[in-house]
């Protein structure tokens, strides 16, 4: 198994068709979502980040990270193939995730994980900082969970 950066292209399709099928909203390479709640309306500086997953030469999972403060990134669509799952795929991703926000100055990373997705990532580290939210989740509930960033 291999970790590679990619594009926004590469993994458009995987959130389209499999994480987000049926989305209302258009997906784009950033998210404004906030730290428990609300929105950004400012995009500056984000610097988005996407990784694909491999194995055999094909993708078996995609997750992205952006900067949401000076100090904060945000995981935004993790999402491993349910054949490839319960194999290390997911904290493989998230870790390269947590590698971008460390090596760009951050102190924190967080996301809004999906209920199943929770347990994903707390093996790695990341701790659930809110009750199940709904409002405003298309395809919640979901849950806010952050990770201090050491050295």
């Amino acid at each position: 198994m291999e970790i590679r950066e990619t594009s926004f292209e590469k993994i458009l399709p995987i959130w389209t068709d499999h994480l987000w099928p049926g989305r209302h909203s258009v997906i784009e390479p950033i998210s404004r979502l906030k730290f428990l709640g609300g929105y950004d309306r400012t995009v500056e500086n984000r610097e988005p980040r996407f990784f694909v997953a491999y194995e055999e030469g094909q993708v078996i999972g995609v997750n992205s990270c952006l900067r949401t403060g000076p100090t904060e990134f945000r995981s935004r669509g993790l999402f491993v193939f349910p054949q490839h799952r319960h194999r290390g795929v997911a904290s493989l991703l998230l870790e390269a995730s947590c590698a971008v926000a460390r090596e760009r100055g951050a102190t924190s990373i967080w996301s809004a994980a999906r209920e199943g997705a929770v347990a994903a990532y707390r093996r790695v580290g990341f701790s659930v900082v809110s009750p199940a939210i709904h409002k405003d989740f298309e395809f919640g509930p979901n849950y806010f969970v952050s990770k201090e960033l050491c050295e």
